[in-house]
């Protein structure tokens, strides 16, 4: 049984399927998905809800929009309709229906033109706003909508919803910029909405604009979706089509190309970090700040405070933020000006001014670049972390971006949280202060039908709330399944001129149906009327979830769907640019496959093909496990799915040859397997490590050795580097002998890690509990034991406690943690020349996720010998172990190091892992050095 042979019911509707494969005939190149698990992927987003859709289509040239639209327009698919689709991170649904989905962010992701000297860019729908900021940076401009998921969004689902985030009283809504819209209608028509003619909207709202105005709410962010207040001229009778569009949600057109406006780059910026006791008074003192003319207050909670202590950002931010437990809200409130003594006069006159606030516990200022960074990261990361909270209770967006003028804020928060105590209710709050804006996600369990019910009721009690504090349900994520609140939120009459303009340009309600506005009424979306995730989780056996419990933790925020090359998240999806290589793809396919295997084993059993192809291309980097603010561990559920999967099915040969690397290491055979589909093969050292312990006289670990050494210090082996680079091992033993200490190298034990990698986890349970006695018996010498290479020594830190669920009573320290505390007050040997300025560390991707301060930890010990040494911001070099050496992921392995390592690699170059030495030794002329072995070369 396959994947295509599943119930007909999860097959695309006849008409569907004659619609696509017209469409294929008619010229069009992108690609047309309709596998179950493809349509999976993309029946969620960062909401609450699920939806299936029909098919995906996925356009590899703008031309493909027309193309797709023409041939829908036809009497024979007058039903065919679509949703488009930028990077799936909205909070509402927006890009969520039961039609086809038009996915521009796999292809549609160039840009088209750049005019440096009249500021404006033309770019295609699908390009990441990262992206776009990171071009756009060496011509010194910038696009200024700044959104916390601007790794993962795109400029095509920005203008959708009228995007903005932090800064809009400064720099705007995404509206203020677009200069024009290339778009296709429904009936294949294109229009450019900068030079769009069209009486008959000018018409209607010339004849009811006295109406419309009737409803203009006193808000820093006004309207979404048709912003008919400011699309429209009076004084001239004319329409601006760019507003129109702008926020329609996929309504009235599909996007193909979009200009914008750009601004130039404030040349200085300062940050503001005022810590409060009482969070209520940080929400009073907003109007007070405001007066400063600050280009953004971003505010936190203590609830979101205390999450970030729990994460991996906690290091970065941590010297600004401090241990104070009393601290009850946070804002972050930032200055920019290309004036340097402007700035300084604005910080320091806030500063004197704030001194004397009563609640203020702690103030901060920060102005380097890196620091003012940290906060902003810390801050675009409270959906994650209110997405990491314990419990079955998660939090959900459905109410979170209620906006009302900022001086009601404190008395509209006091209320709303009124409101969920009544409920019994945990929340956390964070957002956007100065409009007024906070993001609010009570925890609920939507798999709970008492919980689900609270959706209805919640929303239409905030509703009131916010009618009687002169604001509106949603001051930045847009309507999406909300739009059935339009009418009683923004009038009869305006609703009214929706539904006019709605009519006009989509007829036959082909574009998003459901959503924004209808012709009739009854047709829109209501939030408790279609299926939600924990609909489908609600079906999931308990013993089956608790296997896999951050597949149903992950909320979809979209971290994982980074593109920037040198982020450490999923380097798979960065070079497969397919979702579900995505960890939020594989999650969304794991869950579906629980909720199979509870049901119904036989499809569980098809449907596991689909997820073991996807978890195929997982690097095991664990990149996910703390730079994704859920901490969805992909490497450990893709070991558990395997050890599950292969009970059924028969394992391949190479699996087994993998699992016995570490052992054929030792052995010096792993060269002799390449029939297996594995390439490029490490080439056996020419002399063993214990050969060349005995030329340089290093001993290995016996209790004799011990008791005669002065200062050991324990060397646990890996194979890898052991048996791959004994040379290396021997400088770096060298190194601890010239600091003072003696090392003794502990026998050679197989970590169990290539079983884990492939999902034995019975063998790799037998070899951790056989490591883990022995490491126990070692610890009562009290002697320091250290690991070279950072993946192998994590292993013994974070896999061997999940699979023996039992504590450890020692610590394999990586070699900077222990140096951080052997060197100090230590006299240290004096290095004469250093042959270059400066040297480049670039740390193995488990090690910098998993121990954030590993490059700071490198660059001090370095200092204290005299020596420069500068981390480096990488991704994954592509390597990853094993990963780069299969025949089928070879050339994502090479593409990957070219797109982020390629260019920052040379003779100075220093590296911690063996793998990424091994991927440079590959795609290079030279070898790179270990840091350690760099300092033994400078001492001698």
């Amino acid at each position: 049984m396959s994947p295509k042979d599943l119930p007909s019911t999860t097959a695309p509707p006849p008409n569907v399927q004659l619609y696509l494969k017209t469409l294929r005939s008619s010229g069009y190149k992108g690609e047309i998905l309709t596998d179950y698990a493809d349509r999976l992927i993309n029946a969620t987003d960062n909401s609450i809800y699920q939806i299936l859709p029909q098919a995906v289509l996925a356009p590899a040239v703008s031309g493909d929009l027309n193309i797709i639209m023409e041939v829908a327009a036809s009497e024979a698919f007058r039903h065919i309709r679509f949703v488009p689709r930028g990077g799936g991170t909205g909070t509402n649904g927006q890009s969520l229906n039961d039609c086809i989905v038009i996915d521009t962010s796999k292809h549609l992701t160039g840009i088209v033109e750049i005019n440096k000297q009249e500021k404006w860019v033309k770019v295609e729908p699908g390009i990441v706003l990262d992206q776009l900021n990171a071009a756009l940076e060496k011509h010194g401009l910038a696009f200024p909508v700044h959104i916390s998921t601007s790794k993962s969004c795109t400029i095509g689902g920005m203008v959708a919803t009228d995007a903005c985030g932090k800064g809009s009283c400064v720099y705007g809504k995404t509206g203020d910029y677009v200069l024009s819209l290339t778009c296709v209608l429904s009936n294949g028509e294109q229009i450019h909405t900068d030079r769009h003619d069209n009486n008959y909207i000018d018409g209607i709202l010339s004849e009811h604009y006295a109406q419309i105005k009737k409803y203009a709410p006193d808000l820093p962010r006004g309207l979404s979706a048709y912003d008919l207040l400011r699309a429209y001229n009076p004084d001239k009778n004319v329409t601006n089509f760019n507003r129109l569009f702008t926020g329609s949600e996929g309504s009235l057109a599909v996007i193909k190309h979009v200009k914008l406006r750009l601004i130039q780059k404030p040349r200085y910026k300062a940050m503001a970090a005022v810590f409060y006791t009482d969070f209520n008074a940080a929400l009073e003192h907003v109007p007070a700040v405001l007066t400063f003319s600050p280009s953004a207050i971003e505010t936190i909670d203590d609830h979101i405070l205390a999450l970030a202590r729990q994460d991996s950002l906690w290091h970065d931010v941590q010297n600004i933020l401090g241990a104070n437990d009393s601290v009850k809200g946070a804002h972050f409130v930032e200055f920019e000006s290309n004036d340097v003594e402007t700035l300084n006069d604005a910080i320091q006159n806030f500063e004197n001014a704030v001194h004397s606030h009563p609640k203020i516990a702690r103030f901060m200022l920060s102005t380097g670049k890196n620091e003012i960074a940290a906060l902003s990261a810390l801050r675009s990361k409270c959906v994650g972390l209110l997405g990491n909270m314990d419990g079955n209770r998660r939090p959900i967006p459905f109410i979170e971006d209620t906006a009302v003028p900022p001086e009601n804020l404190a008395a509209y928060i006091r209320d709303l949280k009124a409101l969920f105590d009544k409920h019994q209710l945990v929340v956390g709050m964070f957002g956007h202060s100065d409009a007024g804006c906070l993001h609010v996600r009570p925890a609920l369990d939507i798999r709970l039908e008492d919980d689900e019910s609270l959706i209805r009721l919640l929303t239409d009690e905030v509703v009131s709330l916010v009618k009687r504090h002169g604001g509106i349900l949603w001051g930045e994520h847009g309507k999406g399944m909300r739009s059935e609140y339009t009418e009683e939120l923004c009038g009869t009459d305006y609703y009214a001129v929706m539904r006019l303009i709605k009519d006009h340009y989509d007829p036959r309600n082909k574009l998003n149906p459901g959503k924004i506005v209808t012709a009739d009424a009854m047709a829109l979306k209501k939030i408790d009327g279609v299926p939600l995730r924990g609909h489908s989780d609600r079906e999931i056996a308990d013993d089956v979830r608790d296997v896999y419990p951050k597949a149903m933790q992950c909320n979809g925020n979209g971290q994982c769907f980074s593109t920037m090359p040198d982020d450490t998240m999923c380097p798979s999806y960065k070079i497969t640019r397919e979702r579900k290589h995505s960890p939020k793809g594989r999650a969304a396919l794991l869950r579906e496959w629980m909720r199979l295997k509870s049901t119904n084993k036989k499809e569980a059993q098809a449907f596991a093909k689909d997820v073991h192809d996807a978890l195929s291309g997982c690097l095991s980097c664990k990149a996910c496990t703390s730079t994704c603010p859920i901490h969805v561990n992909i490497p450990d559920m893709k070991a558990s799915f395997l050890h599950e999967h292969y009970k059924f099915w028969r394992r391949p040969v190479r699996d087994y040859l993998i699992g016995f690397a570490e052992k054929y290491a030792s052995l010096r055979l792993l060269p002799l397997i390449p029939a297996f589909g594995l390439k490029d093969l490490p080439s056996r050292a020419p002399q063993s490590l214990r050969r060349l312990m005995r030329k340089n006289n290093f001993k290995p670990y016996t209790l004799t050795a011990l008791k005669d050494s002065k200062n050991p210090v324990l060397i646990v082996q890996d194979a890898y580097t052991s048996f791959f680079e004994p040379q290396r091992v021997i400088a770096i033993m060298q190194f601890i002998r010239a600091v003072g200490f003696e090392p003794l190298v502990v026998p050679f034990q197989e970590s169990g890690k290539s079983w884990h990698v492939r999902g034995f986890l019975s063998k790799f349970k037998s070899i951790a509990n056989r490591n883990h006695d022995y490491f126990q018996q070692l610890a009562h010498h009290d002697v320091p034991m250290i690991g070279i290479d950072p993946s192998i020594t994590l292993t013994y830190r974070d896999e061997y406690p999940k699979i023996l669920k039992e504590q450890q009573n020692y610590k394999i320290l990586l070699p900077e943690e222990w140096l951080m505390d052997a060197l100090q007050g230590r006299e240290l040997p004096k290095i004469k020349t250093i042959p270059h300025p400066s040297y480049k560390l670039f740390l193995h991707c488990t090690e910098s996720t998993m121990r954030p301060q590993s490059g700071d930890e490198w660059q001090e010990i370095f200092a204290a010998f005299g020596v420069q040494l500068d981390p480096v911001r990488v991704g994954c070099c592509g390597m990853a172990g094993v990963y780069g050496h299969e025949d089928e992921h070879i050339e994502h392995s090479k593409g990957l190091y070219t797109l982020s390592w390629k260019n920052k690699v040379d003779e100075t170059a220093l590296v911690t892992g063996y793998s990424c030495r091994s991927q440079i030794a590959r795609m290079e002329s030279f070898n790179a050095k270990h840091p350690l072995e760099l300092l033994n070369e400078l001492l001698t």
